[in-house]
């Protein structure tokens, strides 16, 4: 086993059985482990805890995991655990609801309830990103929270896609934020799991006016992102399809220290900057790359690319090429 630890990376250990049992055991909780073939189990996990909460990326070689009623008697730290699913296909049973999960999918977990999970020797391997979090922190009664246990969850669409973005870029960003990011993520992410559950629940999500216009401006930074190239994407074409008022949605963006329109334009000068520096786009005119990203007009585009970069268009290519 190999490890690599500290206050601000977490945990990084790649494992075999023995240690991948031991090693969850402190990390995730503890739980029973069965292998389809013990001698070739090799696992990795990374932990990155962030103000009493906890991420955990883990890559893991067929197996079956329980947590049996013993185990719980005898050890529960009454945590929540959400589950994003990367790679592979599982099954989990908790609280009489059974389900197969596939990537892209998450579910939730509850460390006081029996679980059984199962990776089953046909995959090659799974791999999957997992929150997990005390119970108190989650605002939604008991019985709710229960009866989303072991369901899918899927991460395709509204609330569960913005949770799914969310965990992946916090997993790949982690060691770059300070504590005092981690203690606004930690907010940020338990206010996205709340909503997200509330969705399959008869309760509202109890989120702050704070919160609220937070998942908001996620949301609508996400459908501005997904639609840069559409040059009718305006103030008021997105306040319409958010059924909002551009007042409001002004207001949002103001609030986030930026406006909507400097938003679109950062953003489609991002993408210009990117496509420019591709060589597989060396013989596409710079026009054209401006036009793809909403630049109608090249000297828009150029003079609005040289106020960003501090260079032109054909500058910025002729530098990314050579250098």
């Amino acid at each position: 086993m190999s490890a690599q630890q500290s206050d601000t990376a977490g945990l990084s250990v790649t494992l075999n059985a023995e240690a991948w049992a031991e090693t969850t055991a402190l990390t995730v909780g503890p739980a029973k482990f069965r292998f389809a073939d013990a001698s070739a189990f090799r696992a990795h996990i990374d932990v990155m805890p962030f103000a009493g909460v906890q991420l955990s990326f883990m890559r893991y070689s067929a197996l079956v995991s329980q947590r049996t009623p013993e185990l719980i008697r005898r050890s529960d730290p009454e945590l929540l655990q959400v589950a994003l699913m990367l790679s592979g296909r599982q099954g989990v049973e908790q609280n009489r609801n059974k389900v197969l999960i596939s990537p892209g999918d998450m579910v939730l977990f509850d460390s006081s309830r029996p679980f059984e999970g199962c990776l089953g020797p046909r995959e090659d391997g799974g791999s999957s990103v997992m929150l997990q979090f005390p119970r108190h922190l989650l605002p939604l009664p008991e019985p709710h929270i229960a009866r989303v246990c072991a369901e899918t969850l899927p991460g395709t669409q509204g609330v569960g896609r913005l949770l799914r973005q969310f965990l992946l870029g916090l997993h790949e960003e982690y060691r770059h934020c300070t504590p005092h990011d981690r203690l606004r993520l930690r907010n940020t992410t338990l206010d996205m799991v709340t909503a997200m559950l509330a969705q399959y629940t008869d309760v509202k999500a109890p989120l702050s006016p704070e919160s609220r216009r937070h998942l908001l401006f996620r949301t609508l930074s996400s459908f501005i992102v997904e639609n840069l190239d559409d040059p009718g994407l305006t103030p008021d074409s997105i306040a319409q399809a958010h059924h909002i008022s551009v007042r409001y949605l002004q207001r949002v963006f103001q609030e986030e220290g930026s406006t909507v329109t400097t938003f679109i334009k950062q953003h489609r000068l991002d993408r210009c900057r990117h496509d420019l520096a591709d060589p597989d786009l060396a013989g596409t005119a710079i026009s054209s790359i401006g036009s793809r990203w909403g630049f109608a007009h090249p000297s828009d585009f150029s003079r609005a690319f040289r106020a960003y970069m501090g260079m032109t268009p054909r500058e910025y290519r002729r530098a990314a090429h050579t250098g």
